[in-house]
């Protein structure tokens, strides 16, 4: 039972094991002392042999070009672990062999290291040496460096059988991490059953993430030895020196004192360097602490730059990067090598700007010359209208502004209902130019529909004899009135806007007897008016109004009288002295003559504004409207003077 169980974890181990192979890519050898082509062929069979040993999964050469050109890498003259790495970072791998194979004298020797890409640390090297011709070599050595690669044959040459080896069960807490074996990534998660381990000694490794745990085992023949490993932060160190010396030391924002120092206790991964020194630029570098080990780190400072800045006129205000620097002729010192914006600016001149490039213990210069602005003086009629210089919303007239020398300025005033003003000029320095814009009112069209030939048209009063069915009009309000003798008037009140058209129905209506004589039944001499009877119509309205007036006071004077008689009749009868009876007599016989005199007068302007009326209505009805009459004056000689005639006729 205990043997069925045995043989299925080693089952179990062997099929994970097949798909968690650790994926690589073969450099090709550098040739030394035997040719390229042969160098190519060697290379290629060690690829072959790798695969075979079951423990990787090999990148194809040609997929390895593809992917390299583009990328535009060159594999040509890549002999440096750097070079090995970048490219294994490329080609997304774990793990890269790179190597060489020489010839000395009879003696072939293979030697081939595989590098972690990821940390860049050489986990294992090989060599191999044959004294013996090349074929032997392609057939024998390759394998042979196959096999120790993989960790099938020891360095000393012995193949590591099942009969000479054990095995080892991995647990780590937590769960999931990487299993190295002799510093070499086997590809495998925790927990796992490493298979086929030598007997002897070995270092076993777990990483997860940044954390780590360690743990040397003893792999008897043909025996299981279980392990748990505890994981821990892993842990690494920095040597820090620079030059010049005692500058202070910042990783991740932290200051650690000052150089030299060794700082340990730094968690395994990258880290931000900085090293800081008063006159000298920062240091700053990303560095990669490695478990168990201390990364050196040499560090040079560089004394800082400065910038040098003259102007014409001088006293001008320096800003570097927006910040104030006060005043030219300055030089400003303790800058870090960078570009820098420069801005020279003083009343009444135009902006000066330039970039400086400062380089670490050297000084640039800055030489501005600044140009006096020049002055724009815009005014428009009408005023208030908005300008625009390059664009820009300046304001609105009258307007003073200054405007950079010897540079083309496009000049735009805009008006509502007005057509836009626009000019290019270009003003020397400290010119002043006074621009006068006259600004054209933008027309509309109005169509006059219907209109009848012999019309007058009133627009804002102002009489137009027309026969036009279009009028072009510069924008804005009108008040229209059409007229026509003979016709009933027309008004309008309409709003142009600048190129549309605006219809109105300007037919007239004829005029009636029965609309004027409504009118004169209502007030007499209305009718006349609207029959456009000229004067008549104010004859009869002037004396309508008159005899009523007259009407309303004698009316008034009348009632008043008989009033005055009533009151002295009753003191008559009440009297009884003879003097006083007789006088109040007298008073009520003048009283009564008032009386007859008010009625008389009172009849008389109550006839009268009758026959107004009645002759306004008569008028109205039986004589012809004003549009209708015509008159003609005629002169003819006599034998003592001359005689003049006037003929009107309806």
């Amino acid at each position: 039972m205990k043997i069925l169980l045995l043989v299925l974890l080693v089952l179990f181990s062997f099929g994970h094991a097949q798909t968690a192979k650790q994926r690589i890519a073969v450099l090709q050898l550098e040739a030394d002392g035997v040719s390229n082509q042969e160098s190519i062929t060697l290379t290629n069979r060690l690829r072959s042999e790798l695969v075979k040993t079951g423990s990787f999964t090999i990148i194809e050469r040609g997929e390895m070009d593809e992917i390299l050109k583009e990328q535009g890498f060159q594999l040509s003259g890549c002999t440096s672990d750097e070079c090995a790495v970048e490219a294994g970072r490329l080609l997304n791998v774990r793990q890269i062999a790179a190597g060489s194979i020489g010839k000395v004298g009879a003696l072939y020797t293979v030697a081939v290291r595989l590098i972690d890409v990821e940390s860049g640390e050489i986990l294992k090297t090989i060599t191999e040496d044959c004294q013996c011709p090349i074929e032997r070599v392609l057939t024998n050595s390759m394998r042979n460096a196959a096999l120790k690669l993989s960790g099938r044959m020891s360095s000393s040459g012995t193949t590591l059988l099942s009969e000479g080896s054990g095995d080892i069960y991995i647990k780590t807490s937590p769960s999931g991490a990487d299993i190295y074996l002799d510093n070499i990534q086997t590809g495998k998660i925790s927990p796992v059953t490493l298979q086929d381990v030598a007997a002897g000694k070995h270092f076993i490794k777990a990483v997860k993430g940044k954390y780590i745990g360690t743990k040397s085992v003893t792999v008897k023949v043909n025996d299981i030895v279980t392990e748990t490993i505890l994981l821990e932060k892993a842990k690494g160190g920095l040597k820090i020196y620079s030059n010049p010396p005692e500058a202070e030391i910042f990783i991740d924002g932290q200051s650690y004192g000052s150089t030299p120092k060794i700082i340990k206790q730094l968690s395994v991964g990258d880290h931000q360097l900085v090293i800081k020194k008063e006159t000298f630029e920062n240091y700053s570098k990303t560095v990669k602490v490695n478990f168990n080990s201390f990364q050196k780190v040499n560090a040079t400072l560089k004394k800082l730059g400065g910038i040098n800045i003259k102007s014409n006129p001088v006293n001008a205000d320096i800003f570097i990067n927006g910040k104030s620097y006060g005043r030219t002729p300055k030089t400003i010192k303790n800058l870090s090598s960078g570009n820098y914006k420069v801005s020279v600016k003083k009343d009444g001149y135009v902006d000066f700007q330039s970039e400086a490039i400062v380089i670490a213990e050297k000084t640039a210069a800055v030489s501005a010359n600044l140009k006096k602005y020049a002055e724009l003086h815009l005014n428009s009629e009408p005023s208030a209208a908005n300008v625009y210089i390059g664009g820009l919303d300046k304001g609105q007239t009258p307007l003073t502004i200054a405007v950079v020398p010897d540079k083309k300025v496009h000049i735009k005033i805009t008006k509502r209902d007005f057509s836009p003003w626009e000019k290019t000029i270009t003003l020397k320095e400290g010119k002043n130019e006074k621009i006068d814009a006259r600004l054209v009112k933008l027309k509309g069209t109005l169509t006059l529909n219907n209109i009848l030939s012999g019309s007058v048209l009133s627009i804002n009063g102002k009489k137009y004899k027309t026969s036009k069915k279009e009028l072009t009009l510069p924008v804005g309000n009108y008040n229209l009135e059409i007229s026509k003798p003979g016709f009933v008037d027309k008004s309008f009140s309409v709003e142009l806007a600048a190129n549309k058209k605006k219809s109105i129905n300007a037919f007239l209506e004829k005029k009636i007897t029965s609309a004027a004589l409504l009118r004169s039944f209502v007030m007499p001499g209305w009718g006349q008016a609207y029959q456009e009877k000229g004067g008549r119509s104010w004859i009869y309205g002037i004396a309508y109004l008159g005899s009523g007036i007259g009407s309303y006071l004698y009316t008034n004077k009348y009632n008043t009288a008989i009033a005055e008689y009533n009151d002295i009749r009753a003191d008559y009868h009440k009297a009884v002295d003879v003097n006083e009876i007789n006088s109040l007599r007298n008073q009520m016989d003048a009283k009564y003559a008032d009386i007859n005199s008010a009625e008389k007068t009172r009849n008389i302007f109550y006839a009268t504004t009758g026959a107004i009326w009645l002759v306004n209505m008569l008028d109205v009805l039986m004589m012809p409207p004003g549009w209708g009459k015509s008159g003609q004056i005629s002169a003819r000689s006599v034998k003592d003077g001359m005689v003049i005639g006037f003929n009107y006729s309806w």
